[in-house]
């Protein structure tokens, strides 16, 4: 959720009430200093940039959140909703960049470790579809379109995919 130098400076000011508690002899606050700086780091290791980075690609913003996800140095280590949801951003940045088979590797990625939304699911089937389209193998393009559509999904997720569905038929 944060950026490493955000992390940076929480920790950094973590330390300084960490010194300053102890100096004047507090240990509860000391305490407390410690465990937050604790879970600062671990959320780097296991959480990363993935959640902002998602929240970059919602607003639009596909080169931010390019930036972003880069700051995340090891996806291996990120907890498996993350790890999904790192290879799904990933995929929509490698496809707005046309590197359609970087993408595909993304989003098959993000389907196997699994996505713990379904419109999120069905955005992939249809992204796969559209990038199978692009690639002329219409059949694949058809079977992405399909698994798409039968996930039930909101509104909104509905009528993209109906848009994209409209390009591909």
């Amino acid at each position: 959720m944060f950026t490493p130098i955000t992390r940076i400076v929480i920790i950094f000011a973590c330390m300084l009430a960490i010194v300053y508690c102890l100096s004047v002899g507090k240990m509860y606050p000391s305490f407390v200093a410690v465990i937050f700086m604790l879970f600062t780091i671990l959320g780097y290791f296991f959480q990363g940039t993935v959640y902002l980075a998602f929240r970059q690609l919602r607003s639009g913003d596909v080169k931010k959140a390019a930036n972003t996800l880069a700051l995340t140095t090891k996806p291996n280590w990120l907890t498996k909703t993350q790890k999904g949801y790192y290879f799904f951003v990933l995929g929509f940045v490698e496809m707005a960049q046309n590197n359609l088979e970087a993408s595909k590797k993304a989003y098959s990625e993000a389907l196997k470790i699994g996505l713990r939304l379904k419109n999120d699911t069905a955005m992939v089937y249809a992204n796969l579809a559209m990038i199978h389209h692009k690639q002329k193998n219409k059949v694949k393009a058809r079977e992405y379109l399909s698994l798409a559509k039968s996930i039930k999904i909101k509104e909104h997720v509905k009528l993209e995919i109906d848009r994209l569905a409209s390009i591909i038929e």
